[in-house]
C-alpha cells in the first residue's frame, strides 16, 4: 500500500493544498519549526482513522482544527495497492461526527470503507501510530518508562497494545492484592469472612424457635395457596362475566352489522365523470346567467348617416381656415381705417376731394392751373435810356466846345429818349395792375368753389393722396366681400350641422366649431355602442354554441353511467355516498367487535342474560369465600407476628445471608482480579514469545546499524540480552537509557518487519533524530535507505543535512508555506 499524493482541504494551517509523492519509496518533506510537518504526519493518520477535536481526549498530534476557521475540515489520500487506486477522502464540518465522514473509492468507484480496511487487516488509529509512527513525543514516552518498565515494552513489542495491557494486567494485580491477604484482617473479603461466622453463631441460637416458627408458616402457607385457588377461580368468573357482558353489549353492534351487509350492493359510479357532470352544469348554468345579463344589455343604435356627417366633420379644418381668414379680414379693415384717417389727418384738404367725380377732377385740375400761377411781377423803368441820353447830353457838351452842331443833335437825341422811356414804363405798370386783379379774381373764385386756396395747396400731392384713399375704399370693399363671404359659407356650414343635429346652430365660428366636436364624439360614441352591441351579439352566439356542446357532452356521460338527466346522475351519486357512508359504518363496526366476531357468529343473543345471571351468582359465592380466607389468614398472620424470636430468627438469617452474598461477590471479584493478572501475562508471554524470536533477526541488524556496530547481537534465552562487538554480553536492564531507545527503535522497525505480509503502510518519522550528532544521523539515513527498499518509508525533518544525504525528492515546506 503506498501513499501517492496528499490533497488537503482545511487541516491546521494548511489550505488547499497538494502534495505528490513522486517517489513510492522514500519522501522527504523538509521545513523549520512549525512549518507544517507534524501537521502533515497527523493528516495522513487522522484521514485514514478519523479525526480526534479538541474537545476528545485524545493522543499526540491530534488537534489540528483548521487555523482559518474554514469548513470543511479535511482531505484526502491516494494510495496504490494490488487492488488498484484507493482514494480516501475524510471531512468533518458543523454538526458531523467528530471522526468524521469517511468516503472511499477504489478505481473511481465508490465502495464501502470495509473494503480499505479490510486491505489493512482492519487494524485501528492506535495500532498504526503505535507501529508505524516515530517522533519526538513517543522517544520521550520511552525515556520516562522505569527500566523495568522499559524492559517490558521492549520484551512485549511484538503483541498488538503492549503497553495497555501491561498497565491493565498490573490492575488487576493490584486490585487483587487489595482485596484479600492470608493472614490480614483489614482487607474486605477477611473482615467479610469474620463477620460470616459470627452470623452462624447468632442463627445456631435461634434455631429452636425458629421450628415453631416453620410450622405455622407452613400452615400459613396452606391458606394463603386455598386463598389463591380462590381468587383464581373468582378471577376466572369474573373474567367469563365480564366477557359475557360485553358479548351482550355488542349483540345490538353486531346485529346492525348483519342488517348493514344486507344493503351493501355495487354501483359502477365514476367520481371523474360526475364531476365533469356537474362542472358541465355548472358551466351551463353560468353561460345562462351571461347571456340573459348580455341580452339585457343589447339595445338598438341609432342609425346615422355616417358618410354626410363625415362630409361636415372634414369642413372643419376649412371653419377653421374661415375663421382665421375672417379674423384677419377684420385686422385689415382696422388698418385700412386707421390708413384713411391718417390721410385726412395729414391732408386735410384731401376730404373736399373725397366726393368728386372724375369730371369734376379735371375741372380743379384746370381751376387749379389758373388759381396757383405765379404772382404778376411788375415792370420796372427803363433807366438805361435815361442814362443813355444823360450819356449823349454830356458827349454832346464836350463836342459842342469843339464843334456847335454835335452839342445840338446830342441835345434833342437825349430829350427824345426820355420821353420815350417815360410812356413806356407807364404801360407796363397798366398791364401788371390787370394781371394782379385776373389772378386774384381766379383764387378766389377757386376757394369759394373747393373750400381751399389754390395757393396754398400741392394739388398733385392732393391728387396723389386722393388715388391712395380710393385705393384703400376699394380694399376695403373687397375686405368687407370678403367677410360677406366667409359669414355666408359659416352660415351655410351652420345650417348642415342644424340639419344633422336637428336643433338650431347659432352662427359663429365657436358655437358651429363646438357642435362639430359634439357631433364627432356623438359619432365616435356611436360607433363605440354599435361595437359593443356587435360584441354583445357575438358573445350571446359564442355562448349559445358552448352550450349546444355543453348539452352533447352531457348526453354522452349521461349514457355512459346509464343515467337520462342529472337529477338521476345525483340520485346515484347520493346513492354512491349512502353507499360509502354504509361501508364506513360496516368497517367501523367491524374493527370496534373484531376481537368477538368469532363468538358473536356462535352464540345466541337470548341466552346470554342467563348466563350473565349465573355466572353473577358465582362470583357472589366465590367473592364471600375470598373474604372468609383472608379473615383467617389475617388472623394466622397476628399469631406469627406475636412470636418473640420470630424476627429475631429471620433477621440472623438474613444478616448471615447478606454476609455470604457480600463475600461470594468479592471473592469473585478477587478471583477475576487475580485471574485477569494471570492470563493478561500468559497473553503478552505466548504474544512476544510467537512475535519476538522472528523479529530478533532483523533486530540484530538494525541495533547494529543505529548504535555503529557497537552492538551486534542479540539473544534471546531466558531473558532478552544484548552483546557487544567485544563478544560481551549485556542483559537489557542494564543498558544506557540511550542504548534502550536504539533497543526499542531496532524491534519495533524489526516488528513492522514481520507485519509486511499483511500490512504494508508508509511509515512516517516525524523528527525522531532531531538529537542526533552527525554520525548517528549518518547511521540513521542509511537505515531509512534500506527499510525503503521493503517499506514506503516518509521523513518529515528540520535538518538540511539529513535530508541531503537521503537519495529521495525533497518537498520544502518553507517554500510551500
Amino acid at each position: 500500500m503506498k501513499l501517492k499524493q496528499i490533497k488537503i482541504e482545511h487541516f491546521g494551517q494548511f489550505a488547499q493544498a497538494s502534495f505528490d509523492l513522486t517517489d513510492p519509496k522514500l519522501s522527504v518533506f523538509l521545513g523549520a519549526n512549525e512549518a507544517g510537518k507534524s501537521t502533515l504526519a497527523a493528516f495522513i493518520k487522522q484521514v485514514m482513522f478519523g479525526f480526534h477535536l479538541k474537545n476528545s481526549a485524545s493522543s499526540f498530534f491530534e488537534n489540528y482544527e483548521p487555523l482559518d476557521h474554514a469548513s470543511p475540515m479535511g482531505g484526502s489520500l491516494i494510495f496504490g495497492s494490488d487492488q488498484g487506486e484507493f482514494e480516501l477522502t475524510r471531512l468533518w464540518g458543523k454538526g458531523d461526527p467528530k471522526a468524521g465522514i469517511l468516503t472511499v473509492r477504489l478505481n473511481g468507484q465508490e465502495v464501502p470503507e470495509t473494503v480499505f480496511f479490510e486491505e489493512i487487516k482492519g487494524i485501528d488509529g492506535d495500532f498504526y501510530a503505535d507501529s508505524y509512527m516515530f517522533n519526538q513525543d513517543m522517544l520521550g514516552q520511552v525515556t520516562n518508562l522505569s527500566q523495568k518498565a522499559l524492559l517490558e515494552q521492549i520484551y512485549h513489542l511484538g503483541a498488538a497494545n503492549s503497553a495497555e495491557l501491561l498497565e491493565l494486567r498490573d490492575g488487576f494485580a493490584k486490585a487483587a492484592g487489595d482485596a484479600f491477604k492470608k493472614n490480614g484482617r483489614k482487607p474486605p473479603i477477611n473482615q467479610m469472612m469474620a463477620t460470616a461466622e459470627n452470623d452462624r453463631e447468632k442463627l445456631a441460637q435461634s434455631e429452636q424457635e425458629f421450628v415453631a416458627y416453620q410450622e405455622k408458616a407452613t400452615t400459613q402457607a396452606e391458606l394463603n395457596q386455598k386463598l389463591a385457588q380462590v381468587k383464581e377461580q373468582l378471577n376466572q368468573v369474573q373474567t367469563d362475566l365480564t366477557k359475557n357482558q360485553a358479548l351482550a353489549k355488542s349483540a345490538q353492534p353486531y346485529a346492525r352489522l348483519q342488517t348493514l351487509s344486507q344493503e351493501v350492493k355495487h354501483l359502477d359510479f365514476d367520481p371523474a365523470s360526475y364531476e365533469k357532470a356537474q362542472n358541465l352544469m355548472r358551466e351551463y348554468r353560468s353561460l345562462m346567467d351571461q347571456i340573459n345579463e348580455l341580452e339585457g344589455k343589447v339595445k338598438p343604435v341609432k342609425e346615422l348617416d355616417e358618410a354626410k356627417i363625415e362630409h361636415v366633420l372634414q369642413k372643419r379644418p376649412e371653419l377653421l381656415q374661415w375663421q382665421a381668414q375672417l379674423k384677419t379680414a377684420k385686422q385689415e379693415a382696422v388698418r385700412l381705417d386707421q390708413e384713411r384717417s391718417q390721410l385726412l389727418k395729414l391732408n386735410p384738404d384731401l376730404a373736399k376731394l373725397i366726393e368728386l367725380n372724375d369730371e369734376e377732377l379735371t375741372k380743379l385740375q384746370a381751376d387749379y392751373q389758373e388759381a396757383a400761377k405765379a404772382e404778376p411781377q411788375p415792370v420796372e423803368a427803363q433807366k438805361g435810356l435815361y442814362l443813355a441820353a444823360l450819356v449823349i447830353l454830356v458827349a454832346s457838351v464836350a463836342l459842342g466846345i469843339a464843334v456847335s452842331p454835335y452839342l445840338f443833335a446830342g441835345i434833342i437825341i437825349s430829350v427824345g429818349l426820355g420821353i420815350w422811356q417815360s410812356k413806356q414804363n407807364k404801360q407796363n405798370q397798366r398791364k401788371f395792375d390787370q394781371e394782379q386783379a385776373t389772378l386774384k379774381a381766379a383764387r378766389q373764385q377757386f376757394t369759394a368753389n373747393y373750400g381751399f386756396a389754390a395757393e396754398k395747396a400741392d394739388l398733385p400731392h392732393l391728387l396723389d393722396q386722393l388715388r391712395l384713399w380710393r385705393k384703400n375704399e376699394l380694399a376695403s370693399q373687397q375686405n368687407k366681400d370678403t367677410q360677406k363671404e366667409l359669414l355666408n359659407n359659416l352660415s351655410l356650414l351652420a345650417s348642415e350641422v342644424a340639419v344633422i343635429t336637428g336643433h338650431q346652430v347659432a352662427i359663429a365660428f365657436d358655437a358651429v366649431l363646438s357642435t362639430l366636436n359634439k357631433v364627432e364624439h356623438f359619432l365616435e360614441a356611436n360607433r363605440k355602442e354599435q361595437n359593443e352591441q356587435q360584441n354583445l351579439h357575438q358573445q350571446i352566439d359564442a355562448g349559445r354554441e358552448r352550450i349546444k356542446t355543453i348539452q352533447l357532452e352531457e348526453q354522452t356521460l349521461f349514457a355512459k353511467a346509464g343515467v337520462k338527466s342529472l337529477a338521476e346522475y345525483q340520485e346515484l351519486y347520493q346513492e354512491t355516498l349512502r353507499q360509502t357512508k354504509l361501508q364506513t359504518e360496516i368497517d367501523t363496526l367491524r374493527e370496534s367487535l373484531r376481537d368477538q366476531l368469532d363468538e358473536l357468529s356462535k352464540i345466541k343473543p337470548e341466552e346470554l342474560p342467563l348466563k350473565i345471571e349465573q355466572l353473577s351468582k358465582k362470583q357472589a359465592e366465590l367473592v364471600s369465600q375470598v373474604e372468609q380466607l383472608r379473615q383467617v389468614v389475617a388472623e394466622k398472620q397476628v399469631e406469627l407476628q406475636q412470636l418473640a424470636d420470630s424476627k429475631a430468627v429471620f433477621g440472623a438469617k438474613q444478616n448471615l445471608a447478606n454476609t455470604i452474598s457480600g463475600l461470594a461477590d468479592a471473592s469473585r471479584q478477587y478471583l477475576a482480579d487475580l485471574t485477569a493478572a494471570a492470563w493478561l501475562g500468559r497473553f503478552l508471554d505466548i504474544a512476544s514469545n510467537e512475535r519476538f524470536p522472528k523479529m530478533i533477526k532483523n533486530a540484530k541488524i538494525y541495533l547494529a546499524k543505529l548504535t555503529g556496530g557497537r552492538y551486534t547481537d542479540l539473544v534471546l534465552e531466558r531473558k532478552l540480552t544484548v552483546v557487544r562487538n567485544d563478544g560481551q554480553k549485556l542483559d537489557v536492564e542494564y543498558l544506557s537509557r540511550g542504548t534502550s531507545e536504539q533497543l526499542y527503535f531496532a524491534l519495533k522497525l524489526a516488528f513492522i518487519d514481520q507485519l509486511t505480509s499483511d500490512i504494508n503502510l508508509p511509515i512516517l518519522i516525524d523528527d525522531s533524530f532531531v538529537n542526533f550528532d552527525q554520525t548517528r544521523t549518518k547511521y540513521i539515513s542509511d537505515l531509512l535507505v534500506e527499510l525503503s527498499t521493503r517499506h514506503q518509508v516518509i521523513i518529515f525533518t528540520a535538518q538540511p543535512a539529513l535530508a541531503d544525504q537521503l537519495p529521495a525528492p525533497i518537498i520544502n515546506l518553507n517554500q510551500e508555506a
